[in-house]
């Protein structure tokens, strides 16, 4: 039997817990807090919560989730109510299997996951709902057969979240959780959806009308206090007006011929944008801080990979207070550029913005000239701003 440690769990224990190579090929720590629940780490470094029970003569242990996507407290929510199913004579592997014959919240969202629809949608999309699903919904109902949701558990988390001021992030669950609930009501597995009727009390509209208006509120962005990474993506955001994860996991292979161009993008139509000289002094200002790397802008951790969303959200939010966001920015182009004159076609160019009407479906071509002109302008606003900074 491998040799395993009992004692109270706490978050930072499991966050301590390391694989050791000189060790035994199991290495667990169990809770006193509830018996039964450990955290297992395997020698790839993951680490799983585990259920140890017995019933009858039969030992099993079963895993409850991965410790990156259950929280201590969850995962013993979890553990104690399994003991209620061996009080009551039911093999808790058997009832998250098939809960009384109902799909759980983590088997529908693996089945929306894997359909040809939810593949098709753009990355930021995908991005978004997998956030949700992590963060917010199979941490704690992930074990939950359908019927068991209810609307209240929905709406206590969307309250909670404008409680503690983030509205946005109460709209996007939300929404994310209506979508995966319209799908299983498609497909009759839900008689109805337990995301609809809730109507949360917001502050706010919801629209993003902040726009750093002022000179020094650009020179203020343009020169972010802030890892190198972030300061130069933030700069790239603001010559640019693209969205955040199109300048986050931009890479110097989309760069071709004086183009800048990105095919996954939110509305699926492809972003093209000249390579205005400025915006080639941040990749040459890239290249000759991070070397040989294929993206524009590496983790801080890791120049093999584009900086995370969560990275580039925290430093934005530390930087400034909270004041803006990376949105604000885009918003910022926009308003700049219909502030200088440019006419509406042009800046839903630069801006990829596609609305809808005859000529977006039958209007083509990449409209270079249009969006280099749009640009030169902006461009030459922002570095009179900055030079008299």
């Amino acid at each position: 039997m491998p040799k395993t440690v009992a004692k109270p769990l706490t978050r930072a224990a499991v966050e301590r817990l390391r694989y050791r190579t000189e060790g035994p090929k199991i290495q667990r720590l169990w809770d006193t807090a509830v018996p039964g629940l450990g955290a297992e780490v395997y020698a790839s470094g993951r680490k799983s919560w585990i259920f140890r029970y017995r019933l009858g003569e039969r030992q099993t242990i079963m895993t409850l989730g991965a410790v990156a996507e259950l929280g201590l407290e969850q995962a013993r929510e979890t553990a104690v109510l399994y003991k209620v199913k061996l009080r009551e004579g039911t093999d808790p592997k058997a009832a998250r299997e098939a809960p009384d014959g109902a799909l759980s919240v983590r088997q529908l969202w693996e089945r929306y996951s894997a359909t040809p629809y939810y593949l098709s949608r753009s990355q930021d999309f995908r991005n978004g709902m997998t956030s949700t699903m992590r963060a917010h919904v199979l941490p704690a109902w992930g074990h939950l057969p359908l019927p068991a949701l209810k609307r209240k558990m929905i709406s206590d988390v969307v309250d909670a979240l404008i409680a503690d001021g983030r509205e946005g992030a109460a709209r996007g669950v939300l929404n994310r959780l209506r979508i995966l609930f319209n799908y299983a009501l498609q497909k009759e597995l839900i008689e109805a959806s337990p995301a609809d009727h809730i109507k949360p009390q917001f502050t706010t509209t919801g629209r993003r009308d902040a726009w750093l208006e002022t000179d020094e509120e650009l020179c203020a962005a343009w020169f972010i206090d802030a890892p190198i990474q972030v300061r130069l993506m933030v700069r790239w955001l603001l010559l640019t007006g693209c969205r955040r994860d199109e300048a986050r996991t931009a890479t110097h292979g989309q760069i071709t011929d004086g183009v800048w161009r990105v095919e996954e993008t939110k509305n699926s139509h492809p972003l093209v944008l000249p390579m205005m000289p400025a915006m080639s002094a941040i990749v040459a200002e890239s290249a000759a801080t991070f070397g040989a790397t294929a993206w524009l802008f590496p983790a801080t951790t890791s120049n093999f990979k584009a900086l995370p969303r969560a990275s580039f959200d925290w430093s934005l939010r530390q930087a400034t207070e909270g004041r803006w966001s990376a949105h604000v920015l885009r918003h910022s182009v926009e308003s700049h550029l219909r502030e200088l004159g440019v006419g509406e076609e042009a800046r839903d160019a630069v801006l990829n913005h596609v609305r809808k009407g005859t000529g977006s479906r039958y209007g083509h071509g990449d409209q270079l000239a249009i969006k280099r002109e749009a640009l030169e302008t902006w461009h030459r606003k922002l570095d009179a701003v900055l030079t008299t900074a």
